[in-house]
């Protein structure tokens, strides 16, 4: 019955947001073991890219029900590919829990399916809030200074130690990236002394001066 109602209800997630214009993040089928129900991405002004994403939540496949979460964010699109130079984590710049659509909002939300005739029900709370009030939510994040103070307004150390400075260096803020960077390791907190954050830092900074001189 899960695997009956995954599909069904990937499929209507697919069929709706294809239908609006949006486009899936991964072509063919990668996700056999059944955990990604959508992963969607559509240009929402020039270098920034809407996402939405819905996973399961319960992997017991022994279970009658699906349990399903989702999420939008916001992509700057120089800072992906940044951090793709960068072999850094592949991450939205702003993402907020589906929940925080609702009405009222709730921070996190879980939608249990039970049967087939529930599908279309589910689809219509997971996918209707990204349509209208997401996108127009996402609109004001469409710029770098929105991005940068979405973090200041939400600070996660382990997060922003990485997330800060790429995001001003695709900006072309050099000089903001290395001195943020620097404050950063200046810190001298666990999460800026591990080898994989000293490579990071280490990577970004030539790339800073690489791209600070032109070359």
């Amino acid at each position: 019955m899960q695997a009956t109602l995954y599909r069904s209800l990937r499929d209507e997630i697919h069929r709706r947001l294809t239908e609006a214009g949006w486009t899936r993040a991964i072509v063919g089928d990668p996700d056999p073991d059944r955990w990604v129900l959508g992963d969607f991405r559509r240009w929402l002004a020039e270098e920034y890219e809407a996402t939405a994403f819905f996973m399961r939540q319960n992997f017991n496949d022994r279970d009658e029900h699906l349990d399903v979460s989702g999420c939008i964010g916001v992509s700057y699109v120089p800072a992906q590919r940044l951090r793709g130079l960068l072999a850094s984590l592949d991450e939205e710049d702003v993402t907020f829990d589906l929940g925080t659509l609702q009405d009222p909002p709730v921070d996190m939300m879980t939608l249990t399916v039970g049967k087939r005739e529930e599908v279309d029900r589910a689809a219509d709370v997971l996918v209707g809030p990204v349509l209208e009030p997401g996108i127009r939510r996402l609109r004001e994040y469409a710029s770098v200074d929105a991005i940068l103070q979405h973090y200041r307004d939400n600070p996660k150390f382990e997060v922003d130690i990485r997330a800060i400075p790429t995001v001003l260096a695709a900006a072309g803020r050099h000089d903001q990236a290395s001195h943020t960077l620097a404050d950063f390791m200046a810190t001298g907190c666990d999460e800026v002394e591990t080898p994989e954050y000293m490579q990071f830092a280490e990577q970004l900074t030539r790339w800073i001066d690489s791209n600070r001189s032109g070359g």
